[in-house]
């Protein structure tokens, strides 16, 4: 009987671990350009941060994911989540961009004040102050951002969110 029980306990313990590892959060494709100014801005780092409901502030790495994403010479970008460009859960965002002076890039993680080497000042480096906002829905995520270089004040971020 001893045994039995610790069989079942073993098989229960398997169960609840198997349970939390799981495939995480659904993903929808997320694209887009990244436009300052008037040009197309390569190797810019975009991350979307998921808001709360109903206009509270952003919550940086809300349940553990952060959609991220980096853009290519011609401004466009993929977002990755678990895998790559697999795209973000659905829901709203509060978009952050780090557009590095130089061409290297930076290690966000390594460096204490990423923003300190951003062409755009750190505008819109902090999730809880950044003013680009951006909807993922189940299909049809295409997220132009436009933001200006010289006041970092953005243009706009388009198109406005689909109808349901």
């Amino acid at each position: 009987m001893r045994t039995s029980i610790l069989g079942i306990v073993g098989l229960a313990v398997v169960a609840v671990a198997a349970g939390g590892c799981g495939q995480g959060p659904s993903t929808y494709p997320v694209e887009g350009h990244l436009i300052v100014g008037d040009q197309l801005a390569g190797n810019a780092s975009v991350a979307f941060h998921r808001l709360p409901r109903r206009g509270a502030a952003a919550v940086p790495g809300a349940a553990g994911y952060c959609p991220v994403g980096v853009s290519e010479p011609d401004g466009s970008f993929h977002l990755t989540t678990l895998r790559p460009d697999d795209g973000a859960p659905e829901g709203e965002y509060a978009v952050t961009v780090i557009w590095p002076k130089d061409l290297a890039g930076i290690d966000e993680c390594e460096c204490p004040d990423p923003a300190q080497h951003d062409r755009l000042r750190g505008e819109y480096a902090n999730p809880q102050t950044t003013p680009l906002r951006a909807s993922v829905r189940k299909k049809g995520n295409i997220v132009n951002l436009v933001v200006m270089e010289g006041d970092g004040r953005p243009v706009s971020s388009f198109p406005p969110r689909p109808p349901l």
